[in-house]
Order: structure tokens, then sequence, then C-alpha cells
């Protein structure tokens, strides 16, 4: 059990020792020397509320863009989340997850950048998102170079924003390369 002295350090208290096990009722009980419920109350409730905050756009988040190929359809993924969901481990395994769902799909990570620290976003923020391909590969004929992409934080907390872009290539021996920018409302967020 983790022990914070008053310099700030933090010990490490066997308890396994005081432990008292009650076989016919199925307990077991530890005394500990000191505990205080408050203040781990208070360090969950600080963490709790600065997710819910963010998620309910009282505060503005960072966000990470991930740039999938899909080779044998010719097939580009952008996918938008938070920031804080595409640095968690647990997401980036879990099967629910958009990066896992991709790769089963034949999708293979290209690169993934933090939008800059400095730019933050906002629930409902319009973002312009220009993808300028190399001679190689162009977009459909359908598919616009430029468009809008809608921050809902809901989904860039949860799953994250996929957004395909089905590509032509144009030479028998292609190499994918490029630059994707994204501008917000308020300013570049990011370049690649």
């Amino acid at each position: 059990m983790p022990l914070e002295s008053g310099d700030g350090k933090i010990s490490w208290q066997d308890i396994t020792q005081n432990a008292i096990i009650n076989v016919a009722k199925k307990e077991v009980s530890i005394k500990v020397q000191r505990f205080s419920l408050i203040a781990n109350l208070l360090t969950v409730a600080r963490i709790r509320t600065k997710e819910v905050v963010s998620r309910l756009n009282l505060l503005p988040f960072n966000y990470t863009m991930s740039v999938l190929f899909k080779e044998d359809s010719s097939e580009l993924a952008l996918v938008f989340m938070s920031q804080d969901i595409f640095h968690e481990p647990y997401y980036v395994e879990h099967d629910a997850s958009v990066l896992v769902q991709l790769g089963k799909d034949g999708f293979r990570m290209v690169r993934s950048i933090d939008g800059a620290t400095d730019k933050r976003i906002y629930n409902s923020e319009d973002l312009q998102v220009s993808v300028r391909l190399g001679e190689d590969y162009e977009l459909s004929d359908n598919q616009q170079s430029s468009f809008n992409v809608t921050v809902q934080s809901n989904v860039w907390w949860n799953n994250g924003r996929v957004i395909k872009l089905p590509l032509k290539v144009n030479n028998d021996v292609s190499i994918l390369c490029g630059r994707i920018s994204v501008q917000g409302q308020y300013g570049p967020q990011q370049r690649e």
C-alpha cells in the first residue's frame, strides 16, 4: 500500500503481515496504520473532474491525428481522437479501438502526430483538413482535397473519428507521400 510522507515521497508498506483471514465468513481483514479516505477521494475526484470537464467541453483538449494506409485497395484513413485516449495503453490494445479495427481491416499505420500543444480544440469547432498527395497517388474523382471536420468531444474521447479517403494509383510502382494540414478556427493546428 502506498504511503506518502510529509516531504511528498511515496513509500510502500507491506500490509499482508497484518491480514486476518476468516474462512467461515469468507473475509479478509487488514489493519492499516494510517489511511486518509479524504486524501484518496480528493485524488480520485481531481482526476475524474478533469476528464468529465474536458468531455463536457468546458475545457479544451489536445488531439492526435493518425494516418493509416490500406495498400490493396489504395485507401487512406485519417483518425482523429483525444491525445489522452490515444496515449492510453488500454485503448491501443482494446478490440473496440478504431485503430485495432482498422488494423484488422488491412490498414497499417503510416504516422501519428499530436496536435500543437499550445493549440487546443473545443467541441463543435470546425477544422479544415487539406490532403495533398505526391505524384503516385491522388484522391478519387469524387473526393475533395480540402474538407471540414467538426470536433465532437464525445466521439473523440471514446473511439475517435475515422475519415476514409479512396485513392487512385497513377503509376505501376507507387510511393505514398504527401502533406496533410489541419487548420482550426483559431489558427493552424498541425501539419504533417
